[in-house]
Formats: structure tokens, C-alpha cells, sequence
């Protein structure tokens, strides 16, 4: 789903130290995570893996101290608006 920069697979506090210390070194902040596939893909496999990863990269951000997660709301492309 594009390019990982954090890889939250297994995020722990120690990462979380050593990512706002690279940050720190380097003068950046980072203002929140994103992830951005479809959490509503009809297909039961893809939301599952996406909605998965979602709540991982949202323990990743509690873990940075940040508190905001940007993703996809998300569609089912097969049923309507309504």
C-alpha cells in the first residue's frame, strides 16, 4: 500500500525510543501515522489485513505520543451510498 517508513508489525516502546530519537537527531517531529488501504473492501481477506494493520499503527502512534492516525474511512464499492 505504498511506502513503509515505521514498520509497526511489531512496534514496541524500545522502536518508539529509537524513532523519536532519529527524528530528534535529525530536527523533525513527526505530527501523526497514516495508512491508507480500503478497511470496508468487500473482499473479507483484504479488510481484515487492513483493519489488522490499522490497529497496529494506531498502538504505534500512542506508543510515538502522538494523537493522530490519518487513514482511508473506506468503501464497499459493491453496495450503494445509501
Amino acid at each position: 500500500a505504498g511506502v513503509t517508513h515505521i514498520d509497526v508489525t511489531r512496534f514496541t516502546r524500545t522502536a518508539a525510543e529509537d524513532v523519536r530519537a532519529l527524528a530528534a537527531r535529525h530536527g523533525v517531529g513527526i505530527s501523526a501515522l497514516g495508512y491508507y488501504p480500503n478497511p470496508l473492501d468487500p473482499r473479507p481477506e483484504v479488510s481484515t489485513a487492513a483493519v489488522r494493520h490499522l490497529k497496529r499503527v494506531i498502538q504505534a502512534a500512542a506508543l510515538l505520543g502522538l494523537g493522530t492516525v490519518n487513514t482511508f474511512t473506506g468503501r464497499d464499492w459493491t453496495r450503494g451510498v445509501d
